[in-house]
Order: structure tokens, then sequence, then C-alpha cells
């Protein structure tokens, strides 16, 4: 009996200790207009802290989509991916390939030594960036599969599992050859 309720209590204290992404409607709900909220997991760890509040712009052009968001930490995301009429088919998913960057990457960073201007920072190399919903008032965004460390990047069992979840409050648009009713969803 003893050992039952040590094994409940380790599953419920593991449980507990497994942090779940937060829904989208939670992280808009948190956010102002223009700020960002950027969940990203490398191998299970949360790579930003949750009080981490991104902005930047986010470039919407007719081959291109970009976004490069900073927190007040200095931390730093682009999220970018070209095509020609990629925002035609929503939701909007693009691969990410090692050796196509233009065609669709990722870079995620955070600086770790603000005195000596070191940072840490990753690059994906294989996976989908899924744009779920894009409007005046909200940028869902998911991102799933592999990113190396920059020095790594070309080392595959190096790379770890990334998943990323970016939300955007009333994001700053910039738009150019393309329409809200283009690319809107």
């Amino acid at each position: 009996m003893k050992l039952s309720f040590l094994l409940m209590g380790l599953l419920a204290g593991w449980l507990a200790g497994c942090r779940t992404e937060a829904s989208v409607d939670e992280l808009y709900a948190s956010l102002k207009p223009g700020q960002a909220r950027v969940w990203i997991q490398l191998d299970g760890a949360d790579f930003y802290p949750t009080e981490s509040r991104f902005s930047g712009p986010v470039d919407v052009y007719d081959t291109y989509m970009r976004l490069n968001l900073f927190d007040q930490f200095d931390s730093n995301i682009i999220v970018a991916f070209s095509g020609s009429d990629w925002y035609k088919e929503k939701p909007i998913r693009r691969q990410v390939f090692l050796d196509n960057q233009v065609a669709g990457s990722v870079m995620i960073g955070r600086l770790i030594d603000k005195a000596n201007r070191r940072g840490e920072g990753y690059l994906m190399t294989d996976g989908t960036i899924t744009v779920e919903s894009l409007s005046d008032n909200k940028l869902v965004m998911r991102l799933t599969g592999k990113a190396g460390k920059y020095e790594f990047q070309r080392i595959p069992t190096k790379w770890i599992t990334v998943q990323g979840l970016i939300v955007i409050r009333n994001p700053s648009l910039r738009l150019q050859h393309v329409t809200r009713k283009d690319v809107f969803f």
C-alpha cells in the first residue's frame, strides 16, 4: 500500500513538472497590442523565459514572409520563408531544409552574457513552419522539427527537437505587392 502511494506521488510530481504548451488564447490574452509571446522548447526545455515579451515587424510580400522579433532581454527569433504564391493555400505550411534556407528558415537566439555580448543560437535544420492565422488582430505560427546550434548545424547527430508557438497581438505588418484580402485568414 505504501509503495502505491509513493508511486502515485512520484507520478503526480513528474506530471506537475512537465510544462505543456500554453494555449493560443492564453498567450493572446496576456499581450498588449504589438506584443508577441514566443514559446520555444528545445529537446523539451523552455528556451525563452515566460516573462519575455517580443515585438518587431512582420514583412508580408508577394514573394516572402519574414518576422524579426526581439524581447526585453535581447533575445531574438527570425522566421522567414519565400516562394511564389506562398499565401494561396491556408493554413500556410512551409518546409524547412538545411540546404535551402531561402525556402524556409528559423533562427532562434538569446543573449547569455550581456557584458561580453555573447549569445546562444540555433538554426532550424529540418521541419515545418505553419501559419495558422494572419490578420490585423492576430498572427499565430507553429514550428516543429529539428534544430542545431550554429556550430553543429551540419552534424545531424547533434540536432535536437524543436517545438514552437508564436502569438502576436496586433502585429506590426508591412505589406508590399499583396493585399490584406490576399493573405489574411
